[in-house]
């Protein structure tokens, strides 16, 4: 299967890796089901959402050998509660290497950048250069919660890894970060039969229930508004197949979050004021009355011609 998990003391804090399919949203638009509307092929929709109503409550999938192993329904009980994640209390070292997305190989003279709370518009804590062996070393300080990284690297997109949380109280960490290259940025567009609008930007993440389990049943957006899916124009979602190799497939195929979690959108007009949010029902009770509860958010500016990766955890206070 083409997914790589970092681990963490607290638990699973990174996206799955979408190797072989999230370059190729590069060379991807909104029709990719002959309509520029997130409800093409045939899905029945909330126009006043701008996603397609998922057709059951959401569930929880853990990775298997041979794939995803239901776990049962997806457990939101520390919804709205207040986090659990801290600031860190001492300096840690994080170390890893830089790695090309789609083959896993190291990538050599990598720029990497890291920002705190602040995320990718605010200030630069540290810069380093993968080494010749493809490693790096960043020195998070001690006092932010949440991290993000930029990667430029020859013949790749920039890529953002925004929402990384470690252990705040254990002083050397690991962590590999990917990179997607250019000649995965140029691959496999007919799996969605579009094509892509230069200039524009792409989000693709996972979602995950307290548990840290992956979550099936859900739907993403991109707004403009906190708390609303008040959606970017042109911005469109597609879901993932969950095969042995899990690649973005149309609407008619897929409307929601497969048992792998994945989720890519497309045709972002690049701005600072957005949102990552997936929606979906908690349980049965909340399909029946037909309203989705907003189950993950990140602040996720959008970037022309790169690609944003956010690490989605249930929302809480």
């Amino acid at each position: 299967m083409n997914y790589r998990f970092f681990p963490s003391t607290t638990g699973v804090h990174a996206l799955p890796s979408i190797a072989m399919s999230l370059g190729l949203f590069m060379s991807a638009s909104c029709g990719g089901d002959g309509s520029s509307s997130p409800d093409a092929g045939g899905n029945t929709g909330l126009p006043e959402l701008g996603f397609a109503t998922p057709t059951e409550a959401t569930t929880a999938y853990s990775e298997a050998e041979n794939g995803w192993d239901l776990v049962g329904p997806a457990d939101w009980s520390c919804l709205g509660q207040t986090s659990t994640e801290i600031p860190t209390t001492t300096d840690i070292t994080l170390s890893g290497a830089l790695l090309d997305f789609q083959t896993d190989e190291p990538l050599v003279g990598g720029a990497m950048t890291l920002y705190g709370d602040e995320g990718i518009t605010g200030t630069e804590l540290a810069t380093t250069t993968s080494d010749e062996d493809g490693n790096y070393e960043f020195t998070l300080p001690a006092g932010q919660t949440h991290w993000a990284f930029k990667i430029v690297a020859e013949d790749a997109l920039d890529t953002y890894s925004l929402n990384q949380y470690y252990d705040p109280e254990i002083a050397a960490q690991s962590d590999d970060i990917d990179s997607v290259s250019l000649l995965t940025a140029q691959a496999l567009p007919a799996f969605i039969g579009v094509t892509r609008t230069p200039g524009l930007g792409i989000i693709a993440g996972s979602i995950r229930d307290c548990n840290g389990n992956v979550v099936k049943g859900a739907v993403a957006a991109v707004s403009d508004a906190l708390n609303v899916a008040n959606h970017v124009e042109g911005g469109v979602s597609y879901y993932f197949s969950a095969a042995n190799t899990s690649l973005p497939v149309r609407h008619s195929l897929q409307s929601m979050t497969n048992t792998d979690g994945v989720f890519v959108t497309i045709e972002l007009p690049p701005g600072q004021e957005r949102f990552l949010q997936v929606w979906g029902f908690v349980d049965d009770a909340d399909l029946a009355d037909g309203e989705m509860t907003l189950l993950g958010q990140v602040a996720a500016p959008i970037v022309a011609d790169a690609v944003v990766t956010v690490s989605l955890r249930p929302l809480q206070q």
